[in-house]
């Protein structure tokens, strides 16, 4: 299956579990941006999956079901 950047971003960033921006697996407002630019539109293909590891950095935020 083709995705954006043939990356499984992380889902605990997607969702605001983490908050950890500078990870490789975050998928930023940036990555949302260029997704947008690659696909042309906003239903681009993106994987998420969980990525969270005992030295990913991190960082607990607060979930909110984000779907965006």
């Amino acid at each position: 299956m083709m995705c954006f950047r043939d990356i499984i971003f992380c889902s605990r960033y997607y969702q605001k579990e983490c908050i950890n921006s500078n990870c490789v697996h975050a998928f930023t407002e940036h990555d949302r941006t260029l997704a947008i630019d690659w696909w042309g539109g906003d239903n681009f293909p993106l994987a998420l999956g969980d990525r969270k590891t005992e030295v990913c950095g991190y960082i607990k935020g607060e979930s909110n079901g984000n779907t965006k």
